[in-house]
């Protein structure tokens, strides 16, 4: 386990392992994804983002409901990246699904501000694996690595 911890602080690119033994479980990815509506500044919005998820974003247009144009913005990270931004939600209410992500709903506007906040406007997904893959492992590691469930 130390030897990985190591290998991932030195390379940046092997996943981090949590937990120890045959049935560990890894951090595979961090994904943030908001919609910047026309009423919104998409450079504030994109500051937002990267104040949670430091990654490469990117934009697609999309037509709103009342014909509007949307932009929803993405972006995906990985190793000391991912560790980083679960860093930075640890201890917030989360939900799990099926596939083992841990999925936050987080305040635009604090994260813009440059903290993390339960609210709307910014979905915060960490994507976990284990070998074999067990969502009960995944569910003890991801408490563990992102507190409480």
């Amino acid at each position: 386990m130390r030897d990985a911890v190591l290998l991932h602080r030195v390379y940046k690119r092997i996943p981090l392992y949590c937990g120890a033994g045959p049935e560990s479980s890894v951090l595979l990815s961090a994904s943030a994804e908001a919609f910047a509506h026309p009423t919104e500044d998409r450079a504030k919005v994109l500051q937002a983002l990267n104040s949670i998820v430091p990654a490469d974003y990117k934009s697609e247009e999309a037509e709103g409901e009342f014909g509007e144009r949307i932009a929803i913005i993405t972006g995906t990270c990985t190793g000391s990246a991912a560790a980083q931004a679960a860093a930075r939600v640890k201890g917030l209410v989360y939900r799990m699904d099926e596939d083992g992500r841990a999925v936050f709903m987080l305040d635009k506007q604090a994260a813009f501000a440059g903290r993390a906040a339960r609210g709307k406007g910014l979905k915060l997904t960490f994507k976990f694996s284990s070998h074999p893959f067990s969502l009960e492992t995944v569910r003890r590691e991801a408490e563990g690595l992102l507190g409480i469930l």
